[in-house]
């Protein structure tokens, strides 16, 4: 809108754009530089691909940069500035001001479904301090027994790196939880292989506290310790305490369980690494996860009142694969038998009869198994590359 007005005014001339561009000539070869680098080599325009070459030193310079198109945002910058110049230079003040404040009021409705979501989701409340919910008073004590905390397997912004590399700061320790603009890709795979010795032989750094996630806390259950190290959950987090057992100023814990005990009328959602995923998901997303494969599994604790799981789910259902059908049982009893049509507001509501708590209780868990015989990946579709293997989306579990 603003690019109309400011055209008119160009073309009625005494704008004195000319004069501000030849003034600033290594402004505008910068700004041409930046807009060739953002093109990059491979130009797409509609269905139609370019592509021509460079050499290979040149690309992996360019490669420092990573993400090319990002370099055209100071261009266009630029070209706001220079509309806005065009506008005022060619308008009486208050023609101008009404045009800005238009153009601004506009701009503001046209992207707020935008930011007003991101508002909503990342604002905190107001307070003098950060929440954080490591509320039991083991963390303070193993913060005076280890010089370091640290995730498994180490990454760039590792589930719960924000909270870890909080806990870090206020205890002065050091720590691997971390989100790094780059990493070098050989140290990060070096660290991963020898994370990867420690979780097969149980042989962890004396000095390291460790926090997993829900799939290298399966592989640490099968080698850990249990006579020196400490494996738990709490607050929400898998903890891996070496030698806490044999610390004489280690207070014990009371409750060694690494199950997610859901209490009636609490949510659970998906959309982040949840130890309740314990075969059959895919990788997290920001709605929740996917099945991968034909099977699936959840387990999950629940108290003696609890007499029904309400499951929110999507369904992978196209044009060419219409339904999904769904077989549910828990601990072995079966529980639903039913088929999804539609791809997002499904409820998968499952009763814990008699039966089915008989076995929970003689269980001690929760195994909620999913058997899925139209899973079928988008690549079968015709829908893309994507070889996994999907049927049913998991948003949230609720113990009623």
């Amino acid at each position: 809108m603003l690019a109309i007005c400011a055209g008119v005014a160009l073309l009625q001339g005494n704008t004195g754009l000319a004069g501000a561009v030849r003034r600033r000539p290594l402004l505008l070869l910068a700004l041409i530089g930046l807009t060739l680098f953002s093109l990059t080599n491979k130009l797409g325009i509609g269905m139609l691909d370019v592509h021509y070459w460079l050499p290979k030193t040149i690309e992996q310079l360019a490669n420092v940069f990573r993400a090319a198109g990002r370099m055209f945002w100071p261009v266009f910058y630029i070209l706001v500035f220079t509309l806005i110049f065009l506008v005022v230079r060619g308008n009486k003040p208050r023609a101008a001001v009404c045009l800005l404040a238009v153009a601004l009021v506009v701009q503001v409705l046209d992207t707020r479904s935008g930011w007003a979501g991101l508002r909503k989701s990342r604002m905190m409340p107001t307070a003098s301090s950060w929440p954080t919910p490591l509320a039991d008073p083991f963390w303070a004590r193993a913060a005076n027994h280890y010089a370091k905390v640290r995730s498994l397997l180490p990454q760039n912004q590792p589930e719960n790196w924000l909270l870890i590399s909080q806990y870090a700061q206020n205890h002065g320790l050091e720590t691997d939880s971390v989100y790094l603009g780059r990493m070098g890709t050989r140290e990060i795979e070096h660290a991963q292989r020898h994370a990867g010795q420690m979780l097969a032989t149980g042989q962890y750094e004396a000095d390291s506290l460790y926090i997993l996630d829900s799939r290298t806390a399966l592989e640490a259950i099968k080698t850990v310790n249990r006579q020196t190290d400490l494996l738990t959950r709490l607050d929400g987090l898998v903890v891996l305490a070496p030698g806490w057992k044999t610390c004489t100023q280690c207070p014990p814990i009371a409750q060694e369980t690494l199950d997610v005990q859901v209490k009636p009328g609490e949510r659970q959602v998906f959309n982040r690494i949840n130890a309740m995923l314990v075969s059959g998901w895919g990788r997290v997303e920001d709605w929740g996860t996917w099945s991968e494969g034909a099977q699936a599994e959840l387990v999950l604790r629940v108290p003696p009142e609890a007499r029904a799981l309400s499951i929110e789910a999507a369904a992978f259902v196209q044009p060419l694969h219409t339904r999904q059908r769904i077989e549910v049982s828990i601990n072995g009893v079966a529980a639903l038998s039913t088929q999804l049509t539609r791809m997002q507001e499904n409820t998968l509501e499952l009763s814990l009869s008699p039966a089915i708590r008989e076995a929970i209780a003689a269980d001690g868990q929760v195994r909620v198994q999913f058997h899925l015989p139209d899973a079928i990946s988008p690549k079968a579709l015709g829908l893309g590359s994507d070889e996994r293997v999907m049927a049913l989306g998991l948003k949230s579990l609720t113990v009623n």
